[in-house]
């Protein structure tokens, strides 16, 4: 086998462990290509250059202890935290239904300036007034507020 052969592998090998880290960010991938890297050196050294099976054994193995050793620790470092858009806090408010909400088509409100999208078991008439009950996703659900006292409407 040519001498450039395994180098090659091993940096083919390594680039697609790095892009598919790339794409998914879960810390795995990463010390695959990181043990690869081990490879990648022992097949320039001339005597191990055809014994491919050791160059795979001794990647695999840096590759196991770096992932042990050192992911709980950089997952501490890069904490990921989730994007939270504050929109339970509408839960349990009140406001005036912009558009009707049909058997076929969902209605709309209006806080702070932005429509949101709302849903109820119940076709609800424009102009009425809905009380948020749930949210999912970007959508909530909402009820038919009906009473006799004036209500203050939040937005």
């Amino acid at each position: 086998m040519p001498f450039w052969v395994m180098p090659a592998v091993w940096a083919v090998a390594i680039a697609v462990f790095l892009v598919v880290e790339y794409f998914t960010h879960e810390l795995v991938t990463i010390w695959f290509a990181a043990g690869f890297v081990v490879g990648l050196i022992l097949s320039f050294i001339p005597v191990l250059s055809d014994w491919w099976h050791l160059q795979l054994g001794a990647s695999v193995v840096a590759s196991g202890v770096l992932l042990v050793l050192t992911r709980p620790v950089v997952k501490k470092w890069i904490q990921i935290t989730p994007t939270h858009l504050n929109v339970d806090k509408r839960i349990g408010q009140t406001t005036r239904l912009i558009s009707a909400i049909t058997a076929d088509e969902d209605g709309t409100v209006k806080f702070d300036d932005v429509l949101w999208v709302v849903t109820s078991k119940i076709p609800i008439e424009s102009e009425k007034l809905v009380k948020i009950i749930s949210v999912e996703g970007s959508r909530f659900t909402v009820e038919e507020v009906i009473t006799e006292e004036p209500i203050i409407i939040e937005e």
